[in-house]
């Protein structure tokens, strides 16, 4: 009786994993974006630095995943500046889901830090991504 308990149990608990598997797909978040030193550059010598960063972000939609994404931008970039008034959404920067990752990408794609919707990654990581 004991072993079929648990036979029964780990059966509900992977017909649980895969309906949530089927639920939530891992999507690639590119947020462009100015550090200081870009910001400072840009304003004293007319130049239009700009740095980008990359996050895998689990969610249940596409659009999830890049509303999600923006809110990890805009609390990246306010901590980059140790300022909550610096705003990336006001700044407009560009942010997409990357459906078609290149080279490049596809190389990188292990060492990215991966967030639930809702989760923040750790932003000192993030910061020594390539």
């Amino acid at each position: 009786m004991i072993a079929k308990r648990k036979f029964v149990n780990s059966g509900l608990e992977r017909q649980s994993l895969q309906r949530l598997n089927e639920l939530v797909k891992e999507y690639l978040y590119i947020f462009g974006y100015e550090d200081p030193s870009d910001r400072k550059s840009n304003m004293e010598n007319g130049t239009d630095y700009e740095s980008s960063r990359m996050i895998r972000i689990l969610a249940s939609s596409e659009e999830e995943a890049l509303l999600w994404g923006d809110e990890i931008a805009e609390r990246y970039v306010q901590s980059l500046f140790g300022d909550m008034k610096v705003s990336w959404k006001a700044d407009r920067f560009a942010s997409w889901i990357e459906n078609s990752p290149d080279a490049e990408e596809k190389r990188l794609w292990d060492e990215l830090q991966v967030v639930n919707y809702g989760e923040f990654p750790n932003f000192t990581k993030l910061e020594e991504d390539v």
